[in-house]
């Protein structure tokens, strides 16, 4: 998935396939690592909560191979509720996240 955000607040599913996390940037300066998925005795969440314009990426966890799931987002999106995330300049701006950003993003 492309680093982006969105205006509105979002809810991501979890259907079916291999875990996937999830790098959120948060607005307020810090940023989290979720993992979606159906361990949740192992700290995997079905549904995880990203505040609106929260920058996020993600990618299916090593070792996997699919992920099956969807966000929901209300009231809903525009076109110009999505903003592209340019890593270089977040990694500026999230400079404790920046090695994640890469990661992600390569």
């Amino acid at each position: 998935m492309r680093l982006h955000r969105i205006r509105n607040d979002q809810l991501y599913h979890r259907d079916l396939g291999d875990p996937l996390e999830v790098l959120m940037l948060l607005p307020d300066g810090g940023h989290r690592v979720e993992v979606v998925g159906s361990n949740i005795l192992n700290g995997e969440r079905l549904q995880p909560f990203l505040p609106g314009d929260t920058f996020h990426t993600a990618r299916v966890r090593d070792g996997g191979q699919w992920f099956l799931g969807a966000s929901t987002e209300w009231p809903g999106v525009d076109p110009s509720d999505v903003e592209p995330g340019e890593a270089d300049a977040l990694a500026e701006t999230y400079p404790d996240a920046a090695d994640l950003i890469r990661s992600f993003t390569a």
